[in-house]
């Protein structure tokens, strides 16, 4: 049996130690500490699930609108819900569509 090594949070920086590490992306943190799903997060802020996954899983990275997306929503996540919410009930006004409940 081989036996298990414990890393110290002080060595996670270290080179050895840290490089299996990668830092999580701001929707994963932001999604987690806001209690959704991936799909009631992507559904609240109009982003594609399939995105939010393949961002979460390292495959992809956002790009620099995506990442600015994520920065208001991870400071002001009610506000940006509102605002997103509210504008989607306009466009339906216009174009005759009620508001999905």
């Amino acid at each position: 049996m081989s036996k298990q090594t414990t890393i110290k949070v002080d060595e996670l920086d270290d080179a050895e130690h840290g490089a299996a590490w990668r830092r999580m992306p701001r929707s994963f943190s932001t999604r987690r500490r806001l209690n959704l799903s991936i799909e009631q997060f992507a559904e609240r802020y109009r982003i594609p699930a399939d995105m939010l996954r393949a961002w979460e899983a390292g495959t992809t990275t956002p790009d620099a609108i995506a990442e600015a997306l994520m920065l208001a929503i991870a400071r002001e996540p009610e506000l940006l819900a509102r605002a997103l919410a509210s504008g989607e009930a306009r466009a339906n006004a216009v174009t005759g569509r009620e508001a999905a409940e």
